[in-house]
């Protein structure tokens, strides 16, 4: 039952009342506000490396959108001859293939922001064999602001060039902010490398390899398995989820996952270390993208975030696939700041007060769950239309959390927007799509998950500290110097006898386990213990349960018998072992009296009798007395005598591999 209380103005308050339990599963949702429905695509030509770097740059106040395209993008024009004229556009080779201009692209990222671009292996000499590298500093217009080649500095000792500041190759990772710009210097100063950072004024600052900085342990973030290059790109993205307290989140490439098609990961910066998330909160795939021209491979490889690109009022993400020299732009949709939260008339729900609950239920209970929404309409509250229904609300309910009254309840609430619709993406040519008409709720606030315990009646801290003393004896059969040893008769059964007590407060699924011997013992039966439940788990372990919950001083006393095997071993076999443990889901103040364990040696008896009879049963001697040697016949040794045997077994058990010699 869904009702709306009334107020005037946002933010609305939406009560859900529920009765027993729902039914579902909690499912991962890695959907978010990056949209992958639309984006835009920019292609380079094949063996480029289009897409190797990217970087958000606005051109004054405009974005960057589009792509560069050059007077020889078309490659046959490098093939012409040059006229030798001084208005030919032929291109004139130079030397300069090889020096990776464009391995390093950064940009402030804002409006009329400059950029940097550097050429790491850049040699100022076509004979030179030590790469200085240099980088370039870029206008906002993207016209050339300056070149900063650190290693070419008078004051820097050259003379043990590759050991000091000869081939530093500046440039291999560079970054831009405010007046700062920051290069990196692989080569320098004996091969630890070094960090340079130039202000506007034209100070420059240098550090090497070495840092005295501390800071605090770090949080690892596990890519998704092997040979993924998890973190092989990573960007800040700014505040993406718009939340109010601004903090910055980040993605992460990882352009080999998933057979090589690559993924970006996305995660949400928190106040503290305990309260970051490890599991990201978007997950984005070049399978999610639609109506590329060609499959696109190791997407993520580079990442540029933190800008507003489309003026919408979110940071966007722009993703480069080097292989597939592709560069994608994520753009994110706005965001409706909502919280979820629930309310409950007690603490703790009382397991037999439930009132008018449905028939079969053991108990019930009122629950009310509330939706904020924030009136602020840069937190998307001016897309809402508070006069009609909004939002969909779902309540699902974690069935394994439900089996004792020990362990809480756990829900899963909700949100969303009502026949939400998806952007879609447009023709190649047609005007993007305005993403301001496609909100989303917030990643967390959608979906609120708590818990509800149960009143366990063990005192006012709800922790049920238990006793549980497990004993058993084997019933008719003594312990001797060789422990127990039972001969077998007419009886082809043993009991054994189990008394388990609680000494404490409640035990919640009390149960004990017994392992037994399946070669030599059929399924055992419960003899003697009133209304007790039993079952097996596998082929030689029976749990009887002791009840949900076993109160306190409650003793159950109970045998378990086993009809013995017939004809798998015979006389003395190997003794066979038994194994008890009783426990619960409440707390065991003294697990050292709940196991039991003993071995029972089986002698099995069989009484076997030996009969012999000759055939003929008398035998008369006379006659004419012969030799040896005149004996012609078989008749003349005289009348043949046969013996016969018979071997009886008297019981009570069965024998095999019985001979007689």
């Amino acid at each position: 039952m869904l009702q709306r209380r009334g107020r005037s103005s946002p933010p609305p308050i939406s009560s859900l009342t529920l009765f027993g339990l729902l039914s579902s599963n909690f499912v991962a949702i890695f959907a978010f506000n990056l949209d992958v429905h639309a984006p835009i695509y920019k292609y380079g030509h094949d063996g480029t490396y289009f897409g190797y770097t990217v970087a958000e740059h606005f051109k004054g106040d405009v974005p960057v959108c589009e792509q560069v395209r050059s007077e020889y993008e078309d490659k046959s024009s490098y093939l012409k001859s040059p006229d030798l004229s001084l208005t030919g556009r032929e291109v004139h080779y130079l030397g300069k293939n090889g020096e990776l201009l464009g391995a390093s692209l950064a940009s402030q990222g804002t409006r009329r922001g400059g950029a940097v671009v550097c050429a790491p292996l850049m040699r100022f000499h076509n004979t030179s064999a030590y790469t200085q590298g240099a980088c370039y500093e870029l206008n906002s217009d993207l016209t050339l602001g300056g070149t900063y080649t650190t290693c070419l500095q008078k004051n820097l000792p050259k003379l043990d060039r590759h050991n000091e500041y000869g081939a530093c190759m500046e440039g291999f990772s560079a970054a831009i902010s405010g007046n700062v710009m920051v290069t990196g210097l692989i080569g320098a100063m004996k091969w630890t490398g070094g960090v340079y950072a130039r202000k506007a004024e034209g100070g420059i600052f240098g550090t090497t390899g070495e840092s005295s900085k501390v800071f605090h342990p770090p949080i690892t973030l596990k890519g998704p398995g092997f040979f993924s290059q998890f973190g092989l790109s990573i960007t800040k993205l700014g505040n993406l989820d718009g939340d109010k307290r601004g903090y910055n989140d980040f993605a992460v490439g990882a352009p080999f996952a998933n057979d090589g098609k690559g993924a970006v990961y996305v995660f949400l910066g928190e106040k503290s270390k305990k309260e970051f998330r490890k599991t990201p909160a978007q997950v984005i795939t070049s399978s999610d993208l639609p109506n590329l021209r060609r499959p696109v491979k190791s997407f993520g490889f580079s990442l540029s975030g933190g800008s507003d690109l489309d003026g919408n009022g979110y940071p966007d993400l722009v993703v480069g696939a080097v292989t597939g020299g592709v560069v994608t732009v994520l753009r994110s949709r706005p965001v409706i700041s909502i919280m979820a939260t629930h309310k409950t008339a007690s603490p703790f729900i009382d397991i037999e007060k439930g009132r008018n609950c449905p028939r079969g239920a053991k108990t019930c209970f009122p629950l009310d769950l509330e939706i904020f929404v924030d009136n602020d309409p840069s937190k998307g509250a001016d897309l809402v239309d508070f006069n009609s229904n909004v939002f969909t609300c779902n309540l699902e309910e974690n069935d394994n959390s439900a089996k004792d009254w020990i362990n809480p309840l756990k829900f899963r609430f909700t949100v969303r927007i009502m026949n939400e619709r998806k952007p879609f993406h447009p023709a190649e040519g047609r005007p993007i799509v305005d993403l301001k008409q496609f909100p989303i709720l917030n990643k967390y606030g959608a979906s609120y998950e708590f818990q509800i315990p149960f009143n366990t009646r063990c005192g006012e801290d709800q922790v049920c500290q238990t006793d549980l003393v497990l004993e058993a004896v084997f019933v008719g059969i003594p312990k001797t110097e060789k422990g127990y040893v039972s001969n077998v008769g007419d009886k082809d059964y043993l009991d054994i006898t189990f008394t388990v007590e609680n000494r404490k407060e409640k035990a919640y699924q009390a149960a004990l386990f017994l392992t037994y011997d399946p070669e030599e013992l059929e399924l055992p039966m419960v003899v003697g213990g009133a209304k007790l439940g039993w079952e097996t788990i596998g082929k030689n372990v029976v749990v009887v349960h002791l009840g949900n919950p076993m109160d306190s001083n409650m003793k159950h006393s109970f045998d378990l018998r086993f009809k013995l095997m017939r004809g798998r071993t015979e006389g003395i076999g190997r003794p066979l072992q038994f194994s008890a443990i009783v426990n619960s889901t409440s707390k065991e103040t003294n697990p050292g009296d709940n196991e039991w364990k003993s071995d029972l040696q089986i002698i099995k008896r069989a009484e076997m009798e030996l009969v012999g009879t000759s055939d003929p049963p008398l035998v008369r001697f006379g006659g004419e007395i012969k030799d040896e040697s005149s004996m012609d016949l078989e008749e003349d040794i005289g009348v043949m005598v046969r013996h016969n045997y018979t071997l009886h077994n008297k019981g009570p058990w069965t024998v095999r591999n019985v001979y007689a010699k």
